[in-house]
């Protein structure tokens, strides 16, 4: 098999590629978090004329996979390019390194509609300045967590949500936008200075049609798909970022903390890719089946739900503490409130941030119709240069 580097350049979808490939049994896929954080101390590392330093980062993480036949994939592609303060030839160094410790032969590049792929960035901008998909409440209610002796007494009173009367005028929600012009341009000089080709899929076949696109990518790279579970499973949607922002904080005193994240079933059992910059991992002590005590949110989705303890902090806890919410008896007694609670918070935010989406689409139409047209001139210029693969569908 030929390994492989899948990156995101605009609002791919790397997260359902990730579980997508991630339950394979035929290849092996660390978590995007792990590759992310590797390639940022990657370019730190070059920045800081370490370039030794850069190899030991990238093998460190190679050491780390099992199997002679793995895929890296890349989330924070545009983070790199804009917001880690690094230059044109730090990334392509960067690049470099990977391909040359990871062994990499192909870099498969999802390519989506401009004008959609901008939308979404813009929606991705205004949760950024609302809070980032979390639940905004007063006095910081999910924020801070919840302490379990207090849990074991009352359950705590549903709280009042102030982020419904905010809204963000389009020049900030821009501003926060990861995004510059001439974007395609940029990232694909970066990276055919680092690969020899790039392999074009379009974003739009895999969606509807991702059979056809993992039977291609499986062409390229020799690998074999054994499980389709996930191929028609929404996993990059509006309320699946609510589930993946808004876990449970359960507190003992003011020493730990442990974080119950929900997801769904069909995913939960596979995903190490939760949101930390410091550290990844899976989750454990997992219930399934709990899409019953939540009925607001299982009609949203419209998937079978589960929760587990995130690994990590779990391991931190003290025996006696771990003992405590390792036991599902003890642990379902304090959670129960709050679940309620969770499934109100849930369908109200995820009202008004759908709200919030649509009535901005005319208005991306018109402000970036400039760039969406020049995007649009490059992608057909690209797409015709001999070190570009297109999937039949392209």
């Amino acid at each position: 098999m030929k390994n492989f580097l899948l990156i995101n350049p605009l609002r791919a979808a790397s997260r359902a590629f990730y579980l997508n490939l991630t339950i394979q049994d035929t290849l092996e896929i660390p978590s995007r978090i792990a590759v992310d954080v590797m390639m940022l101390q990657l370019v730190q590392a070059i920045k800081n004329q370490n370039p030794n330093q850069a190899v030991l980062i990238a093998t460190s993480l190679k050491e780390t996979l099992s199997s002679e036949n793995y895929g890296l994939i890349f989330h924070a592609l545009r983070p790199m390019l804009y917001d880690w303060n690094v230059s044109r030839q730090m990334c392509i160094t960067a690049l470099k390194i990977v391909r040359q410790v990871f062994e990499i032969e192909i870099v498969f590049c999802p390519i989506r509609n401009v004008g959609k792929s901008l939308l979404s960035e813009y929606n991705r901008s205004i949760a950024s300045c609302l809070g980032e998909w979390c639940f905004t409440s007063s006095c910081q209610f999910w924020k801070r967590g919840f302490d379990v002796a207090t849990l074991s007494a009352s359950p705590p009173n549903a709280p009042v949500y102030d982020s419904f009367s905010k809204t963000k005028a389009h020049k900030d929600v821009h501003s926060h936008m990861c995004y510059r012009p001439n974007f395609y341009e940029y990232w694909s000089s970066i990276f055919l200075e680092a690969f020899d080709e790039l392999h074009f899929i379009s974003y739009a076949n895999f969606v509807t049609k991702p059979e056809e696109t993992f039977k291609h990518i499986c062409n390229i790279t020799g690998c074999r798909i054994s499980n389709q579970e996930l191929f028609h499973t929404r996993l990059n949607g509006l309320a699946n970022r609510f589930l993946w922002s808004n876990p449970l904080i359960l507190r003992f005193g003011e020493e730990h903390l442990c974080r119950i994240f929900i997801d769904l079933q069909s995913t939960i059992h596979h995903n190490k890719d939760f949101f930390n910059i410091h550290y990844n991992g899976g989750l454990s002590n997992i219930q399934d089946n709990i899409h019953t005590r939540l009925p607001k949110i299982h009609a949203i989705i419209q998937e079978p739900l589960s929760f587990g303890l995130f690994t990590p902090e779990l391991q931190l806890l003290t025996p006696k503490e771990r003992q405590k919410v390792q036991d599902p008896e003890w642990l379902n007694k304090r959670i129960s409130p709050l679940l309620d609670l969770y499934d109100d918070a849930f369908e109200k935010h995820h009202a008004f941030y759908k709200k919030m989406y649509t009535q901005d689409k005319d208005l991306i139409r018109q402000y970036f119709q400039k760039q969406i047209k020049s995007e649009n001139r490059y992608l057909q210029k690209l797409s015709k240069m001999p070190c570009i693969n297109l999937d039949p569908s392209f």
